[in-house]
């Protein structure tokens, strides 16, 4: 796919081509900048792979073979690990990310799917499918540290780590679960949220929650400490992933069925506008500088960067096998 930097560097080369020799030292030459800093970190569930993206020249530079089925990925930047939970294998991969190999798994029962860090007391949380719990592994012995039952068929969790909380989204059940770690056992309460509640992201300050609902195409506004819903935005189409800005006046929402990112208003609570990127992006994913979104679209196997201060699209990367989930190294 030829993207628009592309384009006007061909065009550019076209015209030092045809201009009158004497007159080229006149033409200032165009360069184009990197998409963005850093690496993506790709989960790739058709081929049971994480694929090493390097953000700045777009290419994949390695692909590392985890357990069977793997669903999603989170990073500890400090010690430079990623956590990958494997659906079918029943179980998580730890990658080291400077050599870029496996180098454990840990057991996790149940089909494990969505995945929260506590880098600073080395706690992974992860939602179970089949048997609608959320465990807490602590990562320093590797074993299990409590778990809670939630709402049915838990797709999505956010963590708020001064708390010791996490909050669960059950998918089948239409409720948000508060997933408390107390003296060594996690205590579960669950609220209603909104039927089809597929994903969470929580606003910077860790009091408002945002819970995408797909079939009714809306984005539910959480009050945390309230623990209610206070407004709802409508007018998604399957909204599934979630970013928030680093501002927090912006969600940028995966639309699956639509192929676009909707960029919504939060004080509004209105898209204002819609990037067109990859087909069936199913997660979104913001930059630590905020410049930059990055979705991973399962229906056209690609990856597709955003220009976010710009709003527009820079470009698609192919050779993902249905990618489910990403994570950002800046």
């Amino acid at each position: 796919m030829t993207s628009r930097a592309d384009f006007l560097h061909d065009g550019l080369a076209v015209a030092l081509a045809t201009v009158a020799p004497g007159s080229r030292r006149r033409l200032r030459p165009h360069f184009n900048p990197p998409l963005t800093s850093g690496t993506a970190y790709v989960v790739c569930t058709e081929t049971n792979a994480i694929a090493v993206l390097d953000l700045p020249t777009g290419r994949i530079v390695q692909y590392v073979i985890v357990g069977n089925t793997p669903s999603h990925i989170v990073l500890d930047r400090r010690l430079r690990r990623a956590y990958v939970s494997n659906y079918i294998a029943n179980s998580i991969s730890v990658i080291d990310l400077v050599r870029l190999e496996v180098v454990d798994a840990l057991d996790c029962p149940n089909g494990p799917s969505a995945l929260a860090l506590d880098g600073e007391r080395q706690m992974l949380y992860a939602c179970s499918v089949l048997d609608d719990t959320v465990s807490a592994i602590d990562l320093a012995s590797g074993r299990m540290a409590g778990s809670a039952i939630v709402g049915s068929r838990p797709s999505d969790l956010a963590l708020d780590p001064l708390a010791q909380r996490a909050y669960v989204v059950n998918s089948a059940s239409g409720t948000l679960s508060y997933v408390d770690h107390k003296r060594g056992r996690l205590v579960a309460n669950t609220v209603v949220a909104e039927p089809a509640a597929s994903t969470i992201a929580l606003a910077r300050d860790l009091r408002t929650a945002y819970v995408s609902n797909s079939g009714a195409g809306t984005i539910t506004v959480f009050d945390l400490e309230r623990r209610r819903a206070v407004s709802t935005i409508v007018g998604l189409h399957e909204p599934q992933g979630i970013a928030v800005s680093n501002d927090s006046a912006r969600l940028y929402v995966a639309e699956t069925a639509a192929n676009t990112i909707a960029v919504v208003d939060v004080r509004g609570g209105a898209v204002v506008t819609r990037l067109h990127g990859g087909a069936s992006p199913y997660v979104v994913r913001a930059n630590a500088v905020g410049d930059r979104l990055i979705s991973a679209d399962s229906g056209s196997d690609s990856v597709t960067i955003f220009d976010a201060k710009r709003q527009r699209t820079l470009r698609s990367i192919g050779g993902f096998g249905k990618p489910r989930d990403l994570a950002l190294e800046d």
